[in-house]
Order: structure tokens, then C-alpha cells, then sequence
């Protein structure tokens, strides 16, 4: 139930009555929600190996969870790219 916070509010932050408290939070996106708590992040969303926007016909032997996570693993390193969060 959104309820009225008792400061002002950036533009695009609402508010929810959690256990009589008006908790702010910011929402954005689609798909699954992600809740990150208390920290400033900057959320990077990467597109696997394969998926959108990569035009792919099926052939290869590079499109495995193994592939995916060492891909992941490796992009992890590189500041700009594949990092679930990072604090700002």
C-alpha cells in the first residue's frame, strides 16, 4: 500500500508502508526484481553469449552454462562490463 512519506521524495522515488514505516525505494526495469539495500549501485545487465541482440543459427559448441559462467567470470574483471553491481 504506497503511503505518504513524511520528507520530500526525489522525483521518481515512492514509497510503501512497511510495518507503519514509509520505506522509499526506486523501481526500473523488467523482469525479474533485483532488491539491493541500502548501498548506491550501478547495475550493468549483460546479454549472454548467443542471446539478443546476436543473430545466432544454433551451430557452434560454445553455448553451455560453463561458457556462459566462465564468460562471466572473465568479463567480471573489466570495469565497464558483466558486474552484477559495483558500488558508487
Amino acid at each position: 500500500m504506497a503511503m505518504q512519506s513524511a520528507w520530500l521524495l526525489p522525483e521518481g522515488v515512492k514509497s510503501i508502508e512497511v510495518n507503519g514505516y514509509p520505506m522509499a525505494y526506486h523501481e526500473g526495469g523488467s523482469g525479474m526484481p533485483l532488491s539491493l539495500v541500502h548501498v548506491q549501485y550501478s547495475v550493468i545487465a549483460v546479454s549472454l553469449r548467443h542471446y539478443f541482440p546476436e543473430p545466432w543459427d544454433g551451430r557452434g559448441d560454445d553455448f553451455s552454462i560453463l561458457q556462459h559462467a566462465d564468460d562471466l567470470a572473465e568479463g567480471s574483471t573489466r570495469p565497464a562490463c558483466c558486474a552484477s553491481g559495483r558500488s558508487s
